[in-house]
């Protein structure tokens, strides 16, 4: 297992790192997807077992036994907003899973000579296919593909990434999991003569189930920018509600609930942006369709 780890380290650490410091392209790629993740500080890279695990982790989509569905929308900074539509269908052969993220700044001011001379808008999108399956009894692994659309008024740009994840599920200890992905390899997005790359991310994160409680630590590595950590826990009452809380070395402080029916579950999070503010997030999920 520890052979399989270091191969797959040994083959993403240089195409990551040759990417160096600076500017990043299509930003929206580093807001964290799913009010359960997001409540729990981020730390979700070993935990990811619902339609959300197509951003955090491909290998969680091994975990989903039943085809299932995920809808969410973030109310996030300003007038930003993010929204993820998400599936998974689990086959004999591995579990297929997809997901669309479209993120819109909302109006922005048009300045020409120091004066306003109108509004325009921007918006980025990402269409994501992903496989996940089991490499042994207790060994993952995931893949995702997808193709990255932005646009700032009226200029456009157009790229594609690979995401991959491995995630085991430990056996000296019951209920402990592993994992850890790395996301957005690929070329920039290129706007005009200007070629920014994307936000190329490692993520190694550890958790912990037992009964209704599960715990995550997460560490995440933005090759470009700057690293952060997350540590969050949820505990469901009777089956029926979840509490969730949270903390992220860069978000702050974060919470939420989730309200598990037979086959939907309802989710709400709320993040503290330090000093800039609150983003708010509902998700909708249908499971056993």
């Amino acid at each position: 297992m520890k052979k399989i780890l270091w191969i797959v380290l040994a083959l993403f650490m240089p195409a990551v790192r040759a990417a160096g410091q600076g500017t990043t392209g299509a930003p929206f790629l580093e807001i964290g997807v799913g009010p359960r993740a997001c409540a729990m500080g981020e730390a979700y890279t070993a935990i990811a077992d619902d339609p959300s695990a197509v951003y955090w982790n491909p290998a969680g989509l091994n975990r989903i036994r039943s085809n299932d569905l995920m809808f969410s929308y973030h109310f996030w900074l300003l007038d930003m907003s993010l929204q993820h539509a998400g599936g998974v269908l689990p086959t004999r052969w591995g579990n297929f899973g997809c997901g669309l993220f479209y993120s819109s700044s909302g109006p922005i001011p048009r300045i020409e000579g120091f004066l306003k001379t109108g509004e325009y808008t921007a918006f980025d999108a990402a269409l994501s296919l992903s496989y996940g399956r089991p490499l042994s009894g207790a060994l993952s692994a995931g893949v995702t593909v997808k193709t990255i659309v932005s646009q700032i008024d009226k200029v456009n740009a157009s790229t594609f990434a690979v995401d991959a994840g491995l995630l085991v599920d430990t056996a000296f200890v019951p209920g402990l999991s592993l994992g850890v992905s790395v996301q957005n390899i690929g070329p920039g997005l290129k706007f005009i003569d200007q070629v920014d790359p994307l936000p190329l991310c490692i993520r190694a994160g550890a958790g912990y189930t037992r009964s209704d409680l599960t715990v995550g630590a997460a560490l995440n590595d933005y090759i470009q920018g700057e690293k952060d950590a997350g540590i969050g826990c949820e505990y469901v009452f009777l089956d029926a509600l979840a509490l969730r809380i949270g903390y992220n070395t860069r978000n702050a402080l974060s919470g939420g609930l989730g309200l598990l029916l037979s086959r939907l579950d309802i989710g709400y999070a709320v993040a503290q942006f330090k000093d800039i503010g609150l983003s708010h997030m509902i998700s909708l999920r249908i499971r056993n369709l």
